[in-house]
């Protein structure tokens, strides 16, 4: 074998162990989390990340029919932030529906709702259009969300998900952004 050879093995093996090792969650944060500010403090500096949970688990299907003429979109955004500068995650949130802008618009509004109500460290918390954003929190008081089209699929998620991080948590705000008749 020929020393190129040699190289190209060893750097195969290499790259073969480096892929069975785990892989962490970014600065010890659990999976779908991430810290919430710089120095790290500690595990309840981890807050989820906005959408993480929100991926689809399985192949999207068709899209959705458009709505019937007299049917309109309606989207929501909500946003996170603390009234202390220092805090060590998000307490405090605020949201923005709009029935007649599309989701984007949703988020600046929130986002600027959120900085008029003197809110440190905002940060998008998630968005949706004709669906529901459920705002909840832990015994510790620290905020997540998390959307879907269907309220209670949404609310049973959240408590799978705590009780799965073996947390407490409680439902704060529904926000729901189902299309309106006109």
């Amino acid at each position: 074998m020929g020393t190129a050879n040699r190289y190209l093995a060893a750097a195969i093996a290499v790259a073969i162990a480096a892929c069975s090792i785990p892989v962490a969650a970014e600065n010890g944060c659990p999976a779908g989390f991430q810290p919430w500010r710089i120095p790290m403090q500690g595990p309840d500096d981890c807050v989820p990340i906005p959408g993480y949970y929100d991926e689809p688990e399985h192949e999207a299907g068709p899209a959705p029919p458009p709505l019937p003429p007299e049917w309109f979109s309606t989207s929501s955004a909500v946003a996170f932030g603390s009234r202390k500068r220092d805090a060590a995650f998000p307490t405090d949130f605020v949201y923005f529906k709009t029935s007649f802008s599309d989701e984007e618009d949703a988020r600046q509004l929130a986002m600027a709702k959120c900085a008029e109500k003197a809110l440190f460290n905002c940060a998008l918390g998630g968005s949706i259009t004709n669906g529901f954003i459920v705002v909840y929190s832990d015994k510790q008081g620290q905020i997540a969300a998390h959307g879907g089209a269907n309220r209670d699929r949404v609310i049973r998620e959240i408590h799978d998900r705590c009780a799965a991080a073996n947390r407490v948590c409680k439902i704060r705000k529904v926000i729901d952004s189902s299309p309106i008749y006109m």
